[in-house]
């Protein structure tokens, strides 16, 4: 009787090194160590002038999170950081600080009201309380629901789409 063996989902660093690997075969460039330090300052010579950059580094940074409770409830489920978002306008010239908080306002002008809930969920509860706090500063005596990640993007989203009838 054999027994399958689920392989283990490769490390941070696992995943790193073949990223590391992967773009120096495709540069065609030897050092490894040296096309990962470029790879870096790249990228973060491009933030202050791709928000699409900003949004795919908070993905995989979330995606490299540590998995907590059970897969299964996942299982048959596609992430919502597997889902791409499409800028429904080009914001040039603005950028929006990964460090700064949420800011509803600008989500829905970049990914418009279809992809607002979807642009919200890609952030933690702590995260979108920090938007939550922004929209009550301009519509004050409203609150969610509840504390949970989902009433909060329900309260934000029901907030924010009757804006842009």
């Amino acid at each position: 009787m054999s027994s399958a063996v689920k392989p283990k989902p490769a490390t941070v660093a696992q995943r790193s090194a073949a990223a590391v690997r992967l773009a120096s075969e495709l540069l065609a460039l030897e050092d490894v160590k040296r096309v990962s330090s470029a790879l870096i300052i790249a990228a973060a010579d491009s933030l202050p002038h791709d928000a699409s950059l900003v949004e795919r580094i908070r993905s995989v940074y979330e995606d490299l999170a540590p998995k907590r409770g059970s897969d299964a409830r996942r299982k048959g489920k596609a992430s919502d950081l597997d889902i791409d978002l499409k800028p429904i306008k080009s914001m040039e010239g603005r950028f929006r600080d990964p460090a700064a908080p949420v800011d509803p306002y600008f989500l829905l002008e970049l990914y418009g009201p279809d992809q607002l809930a979807l642009a919200l969920s890609r952030y933690t509860a702590p995260r979108l309380r920090e938007g939550v706090k922004a929209v009550q500063a301009r519509h004050p005596g409203t609150k969610p629901a509840g504390t949970g990640k989902q009433p909060m993007i329900d309260y934000i989203v029901t907030i924010l789409l009757p804006l842009q009838l």
